[in-house]
């Protein structure tokens, strides 16, 4: 189950996609510039990156059945700065930015491959994350004040 929520009038063509996982837990994934699929669409769509993707979504279950505290002691998540998360651990050296605010309302930002050991996410990629996160707070706010 998906829906898209409102575009901002900022033209970005972005939006904020929710998705239903089997339990009733549900997610958000910010889409592409098309602003209809996002890049788990790609990867749920790839024979080759369709597994990694289910590992994805098995960990945002997870995370939102078990929490914050669990997820961090467990070594799935990684807070970067307030309500910006690494979550990792669920396909080798892959990935995915997140805005959690709540376990209940976790959003997908965007992919990237590890960081090499290093321990450390580049600053280019935390500034893109950011910029991305206060795009993902308005469209929370629109949909919190549409009623949705």
């Amino acid at each position: 189950m998906s829906s898209l929520k409102n575009e901002l009038k900022n033209g970005s063509g972005r939006r904020l996609i929710k998705r239903r996982l089997d339990d009733g837990v549900f997610y958000y994934v910010l889409s592409d510039g098309s602003g209809t699929s996002s890049f788990l669409d790609d990867w749920l769509n790839d024979p080759r990156s369709r597994g990694k993707a289910k590992r994805l979504l098995s960990t945002v279950q997870k995370i939102t059945t078990n929490g914050l505290e669990w997820a961090t002691a467990a070594r799935r998540i990684r807070r970067i700065s307030p309500e910006l998360y690494e979550i990792k651990n669920f396909s080798g050296a892959a990935r995915v930015m997140a805005h959690i605010r709540t376990v209940e309302a976790i959003v997908i930002l965007r992919p990237f491959q590890g960081h090499s050991g290093t321990g450390s996410v580049p600053a280019t990629l935390i500034a893109s994350a950011t910029r991305q996160q206060r795009l993902v707070v308005e469209l929370l706010e629109q949909e919190e004040y549409d009623g949705d």
